[in-house]
């Protein structure tokens, strides 16, 4: 080989080398980007899901403060009607009074007979259980709340509870007529027995017994 051909060579070598130098170099620029789109991606996804679950929490922070605010104002009331009937007034006058339905007062009246009355027949807890499904309870404590959680071959569902105030022990969040389906997967037929099975039980296990509970609306609230 001459020399001529030898350089002609060495050249085309370097071409090719500069080319595959440009190819490599076009490559990673194009992988840069790529990877730079999909880190935009990503950030516009994280911060959609941080929208989303901020909404989420403000929600459902304001669900609970409506629920709330509506349960201290039937609280409130209850009370209201409780001591009216303590001091023996007439149902149809308390509600004429405070301006509800008169069996708002007579359901008062006839919990209060039933919890002060020693004769009052109730159903032992392990008879309600296992007509239920071996049904049973686990707590979740955590500052001033937590969670209730009910099992049972039919079906499970856990609920929130708060301490409560004056003769209340405890509130605690059910679920409503209209959901109960829904969340606890069992017929609305069931809500009455399995409400009263939590009552009796929670009465029981955090109360030593001595107590009672009321349903109204989305509350379980436990009395002392």
């Amino acid at each position: 080989m001459d020399q001529d051909q030898f350089g002609i060579l060495m050249e085309k070598a370097y071409k090719d080398a500069l080319d595959a130098a440009d190819a490599i170099k076009a490559l990673a620029e194009a992988d840069r980007e790529a990877a730079s789109k999909e880190l935009d991606a990503a950030k516009a996804a994280r911060q959609a899901v941080e929208a989303e679950t901020e909404k989420i929490v403000e929600t459902y922070v304001e669900e609970r403060r409506a629920q709330l605010i509506a349960f201290t104002q039937n609280e409130l009331l209850r009370q209201l009607a409780l001591k009216h009937l303590e001091a023996g007034k007439k149902a149809e006058d308390i509600a004429h009074w405070l301006d509800v339905p008169l069996d708002y007062v007579t359901k008062i009246e006839a919990m209060k007979f039933r919890f002060n009355n020693p004769f009052a027949k109730k159903t032992p807890l392990q008879k309600q259980a296992e007509a239920l499904g071996n049904a049973r309870l686990r707590y979740h404590t955590e500052g001033r709340g937590g969670t209730v959680y009910y099992e049972s071959d039919a079906g499970k569902f856990d609920m929130w509870w708060e301490f409560g105030g004056g003769d209340a022990i405890a509130i605690i969040n059910i679920p409503s007529e209209k959901h109960w389906e829904a969340q606890t997967n069992m017929h609305i037929d069931k809500r009455a027995a399995v409400l009263n099975y939590i009552g009796d039980q929670v009465v029981q296990d955090q109360a030593s017994g001595n107590g009672y509970f009321e349903v109204s609306g989305d509350f379980l609230t436990i009395y002392k």
